[in-house]
């Protein structure tokens, strides 16, 4: 699955969010199905044959050995017995327009608590526990589908605070444009409206490939 392979999928998933679950035409949606958990598991498929590694986990809770509480990283990439990277994934900028340093920063502060350590991860399939370390270097990023739903001065303003905050946290905006939820266009025409940001998607590989 290449780049635009990605984002045409993800129109598929917002175009097929809007039917029912029944051929009944008789039947109508206002509100769409949510399509977070179906683009994590999209977000996965893409990534697994990129970055070298074991496992992704998706939507995974995480209990930090010795520490109450667990950590709930939306992507948790496991190489040879170490978690080596978190990815929250989100459709767009408007879940937080204000509050996205803030966010970033809380992840950052959150790094230096759980490196080094170990953690129990409780496999959704088998309900099985694994146990794994924790990277020294674990980094988190934050991916974003598309740039749409924010003004550009304050997305701009944004990416200048947590680039302050270093290479641990990273954020990745994968499409600009057009929103891939744009209605009146087949998910083909619509693919053709998007810019597709390749650097970004290549620099957010090479980032996870360490």
């Amino acid at each position: 699955m290449d780049n635009e392979d990605f984002i045409l999928n993800i129109i598929k998933l917002y175009q097929k969010a809007r039917e029912t679950g029944s051929d009944n035409k008789k039947i109508r949606r206002g509100r769409s199905h949510p399509i977070s958990a179906n683009s994590e598991d999209l977000f996965a498929l893409f990534l697994i044959d990129k970055i070298n590694c074991d496992f992704i986990y998706v939507d995974q809770p995480i209990s930090i050995v010795g520490r109450r509480g667990q950590i709930y990283p939306d992507i948790v990439i496991v190489k040879d017995g170490i978690i080596t990277s978190f990815c929250d994934l989100k459709m767009d900028l408007g879940w937080k327009r204000r509050e996205l340093f803030s966010f970033c920063k809380t992840k950052k502060n959150k790094l230096s608590q759980i490196r080094g350590k170990q953690c129990k991860i409780r496999d959704g399939l088998t309900k099985k526990d694994k146990i794994f370390t924790i990277s020294s270097k674990l980094s988190f990023n934050v991916v974003i589908l598309s740039d749409q739903n924010i003004k550009a001065e304050i997305l701009r303003d944004h990416r200048k605070k947590i680039g302050s905050l270093g290479a641990d946290v990273g954020l990745f905006i994968l499409s600009g444009r057009e929103h891939p939820n744009t209605y009146g266009f087949t998910p083909d025409e619509l693919l053709k409206r998007i810019d597709i940001k390749n650097e970004a998607f290549n620099e957010l590989i090479e980032k996870l490939r360490r």
